[in-house]
């Protein structure tokens, strides 16, 4: 883990957490068989293939407002999202979206420390 640790593109506040937490994700791969400890290194068990997910009419109109709502507040109109036609495009922005907010709730953590 410490030799390839700087090698991850990971924005990190605080290197020892994030260690850990990488660390416990790469145990639970382990526990659910989805990857094998081979010495020092983890090795994929299971392929990671596509996935096809069915969401209701509640979950993508939610999912539509989350985005659309990020959009009307950072004013970046080419990410709208239509309730009716969910892509993966719009999970990956949920996800980015999702990431950046991390990122500020941990640094706000961090401040209040």
């Amino acid at each position: 883990m410490d030799e390839d640790f700087p090698k991850m593109e990971i924005i990190s506040v605080d290197k020892e957490k994030d260690k850990a937490i990488i660390q416990t994700a790469l145990d639970q791969y382990v526990k659910c068989e989805a990857a094998a400890l081979c010495k020092d290194w983890y090795v994929l068990n299971k392929a990671f293939n596509n996935q096809s997910v069915e969401l209701s009419p509640n979950v993508t109109s939610e999912l539509s407002k989350v985005l659309n709502d990020a959009c009307d507040i950072s004013g970046t109109e080419d990410c709208r999202c239509d309730p009716n036609g969910i892509t993966e495009r719009d999970v990956g922005n949920l996800i980015s979206l999702c990431k950046m907010l991390f990122v500020k709730i941990h640094a706000d953590n961090q401040e209040k420390e």
